[in-house]
C-alpha cells in the first residue's frame, strides 16, 4: 500500500509547475492576448499558459501547444478557455487529460500520441461535448451552430440536449453539426477550413517536448534563484526564439 502511495504521490507531483502550455506562433499579432484572473497578458511566443486562462485572438492566428503535445492553431476573431489540462507522469508513461472550452470562432487540434501515452482531450462549445478518439479535427461554434469536421482519427459527441443511446462517432473525411435552437444533430460532407494551420511536424513535437521535461527536471534540481516572473518570461521567450531559428535552418 505504501508503495502504491509513493506512485501516486509521484504522478501528482510530477507537475507542479503552473504552466500547462505555451504560445508557439501568431500570425498578424496586433491585440491577441489572455485573460487571467483580473490581469490581462498580451500574446508573444513564449507566452506561458496556466489553467484558468482565456485567450482572444482578436485579428490575431494562434497557434498554442497544451504539454505534452496538444497542438492548437486559433483562427481570428476566436476566444477559448482552458478550463482544465493535467499530466500525470511516471518515467516514459504520460496521461494527460485536457478541457478547453470554445467560447466562439474556430479551432483546429492536432494531437500527437505515442504508444505509452492515453490522452483524454475534449473541446465543449456552448451545449455540446467533442472527446478525440483520433488526432486532428476542426472545432467552430457560433450562436446559432456548433460544428465539427474530422481530417484523422474520430471524434465522439454528445449533448445533454440530445439524447442518443450510443454516442455519436465522427470519422475521417466526416463533418457534423450541432443546431441550438432546433436541438439537433446533423451530419454533413466534412469542410475544412484552417489549411493553414502552422502545426510543428510530430517528429518537432516530440523533440520539443523532450527538451521541455529535461528544462523542468533541472529546475527542480537547481536552487532557486530569485528571478522575477518577467525575468523567467524573458528567459522562455528566448529558447523559443532559438527553437524557431533551428527548425528554420532545418528546413533550410
Amino acid at each position: 500500500m505504501l508503495v502504491r502511495f509513493l506512485v501516486l504521490s509521484f504522478f501528482l507531483m510530477s507537475f507542479s509547475f503552473a504552466e500547462v502550455g505555451e504560445i508557439l506562433s501568431l500570425k498578424v499579432s496586433q491585440d491577441a492576448y489572455l485573460v487571467r484572473g483580473t490581469e490581462k497578458v498580451l500574446l508573444t511566443t513564449g507566452t506561458l499558459l496556466e489553467v484558468g486562462d482565456r485567450i482572444h485572438t482578436e485579428k490575431a492566428h494562434v497557434v498554442l501547444i497544451l504539454y505534452p503535445k496538444i497542438q492548437m492553431s486559433v483562427a481570428s476573431g476566436s476566444e477559448i478557455l482552458i478550463s482544465k489540462h493535467m499530466v500525470e507522469e511516471a518515467g516514459e508513461t504520460e496521461k494527460t487529460e485536457s478541457l478547453v472550452e470554445l467560447v466562439r470562432g474556430l479551432i483546429r487540434i492536432q494531437v500527437t500520441r505515442d504508444e505509452n501515452e492515453e490522452v483524454q482531450q475534449k473541446v465543449e462549445a456552448n451545449g455540446v461535448a467533442f472527446a478525440v478518439r483520433g488526432t486532428e479535427y476542426e472545432v467552430s461554434s457560433t450562436d446559432d451552430d456548433a460544428e465539427l469536421d474530422v481530417m484523422e482519427g474520430e471524434v465522439e459527441v454528445s449533448s445533454p440536449y440530445v439524447q442518443t443511446f450510443v454516442p455519436e462517432i465522427v470519422k475521417p473525411n466526416q463533418g457534423f453539426k450541432f443546431e441550438r435552437k432546433a436541438k439537433k444533430f446533423n451530419r454533413r460532407a466534412m469542410r475544412e477550413r484552417l489549411r493553414d494551420n502552422r502545426f510543428m511536424q510530430k517528429q518537432d513535437v516530440r523533440r520539443f517536448w523532450k527538451e521541455q521535461r529535461k528544462d523542468r527536471f533541472l529546475a527542480k534540481k537547481r536552487p532557486k534563484t530569485g528571478l522575477t516572473d518577467d525575468k523567467r518570461q524573458e528567459r522562455r521567450q528566448i529558447r523559443a526564439e532559438r527553437r524557431a531559428e533551428k527548425k528554420g535552418n532545418r528546413r533550410r
